[in-house]
């Protein structure tokens, strides 16, 4: 499809259609973050050559002090290739985060995406929240058709 072409409805759908999301409504256990922590993962099934929208919505805080989380979206496991991550800022009020990256899937299958996190700065612990009003989210979607 050339840049201008008209797009179809049945396209225009593909570009939006959800391939899933993983959601959290409730508190995952507060943790020192001292050392790269696995958080949560999702599966779903890819098709090579597809690029894919991965975006993660949480809210976290310090649990006593400020303290800085290197929140990394990991393709695979909670040791895989890094796809992006965000220094998020967290102070003892809860704050809310979001990050995204496209990602093109190498092969057909299920894939894995995995959330981790660092502290790279403070010295207690932090805790990503969940709540059925405001849940932490990773969503997989088409990114393109």
């Amino acid at each position: 499809m050339a840049s201008g072409d008209p797009v179809s409805y049945a396209d225009a759908a593909l570009a939006q259609r959800r391939i899933g999301t993983l959601t959290g409504d409730t508190d995952v256990t507060a943790a020192s973050y001292s050392s790269d922590t696995g958080v949560e993962n999702f599966s779903c099934t890819v098709v090579a050559g597809r690029t894919y929208r991965v975006k993660y919505v949480f809210n976290a805080q310090a649990v006593t002090t400020t303290n800085t989380l290197l929140v990394r979206i990991r393709s695979g496991n909670y040791t895989g290739t890094q796809i992006t991550y965000t220094n998020a800022i967290l102070a003892t009020a809860i704050q809310q985060f979001v990050i995204e990256a496209d990602w093109t899937a190498p092969v057909s299958g299920t894939q894995q995406f995995s959330i981790t996190a660092t502290r790279t700065a403070g010295t207690t612990n932090s805790q990503f929240r969940g709540a059925a009003s405001q849940p932490r989210s990773l969503t997989v979607e088409f990114a393109y058709v």
